[in-house]
């Protein structure tokens, strides 16, 4: 899979996130949080674009980070992705 491919994945899953989570403001951007489900949840740093999931409100795993270079965790986004409807 070529990095153009791997962005347009992680870009639907920061494109859920946003149209269904709950947003916090901060310095710059805002934080968007999402239950996903039990208690996992999904947090991204619309300035960073960087998501992270919690589990019970710890940080357990970081999914990827678009901010001055890009990288990700396909996998695991593919997995997120499957288990947060597309509205």
């Amino acid at each position: 899979m070529n990095k153009p491919q791997l962005k347009e994945i992680y870009y639907e899953l920061v494109r859920r996130i946003k149209e269904q989570g709950q947003s916090t403001p901060k310095r710059h951007g805002e934080y968007v949080s999402l239950h996903v489900f039990d208690n996992y949840s999904l947090q991204l740093d619309t300035w960073s674009k960087s998501i992270c999931v919690y589990e019970s409100g710890k940080h357990k795993d970081s999914l990827g980070i678009d901010f001055g270079g890009f990288s990700c965790n396909i996998t695991m986004v593919k997995f997120w992705l499957a288990h947060i409807p597309n509205i």
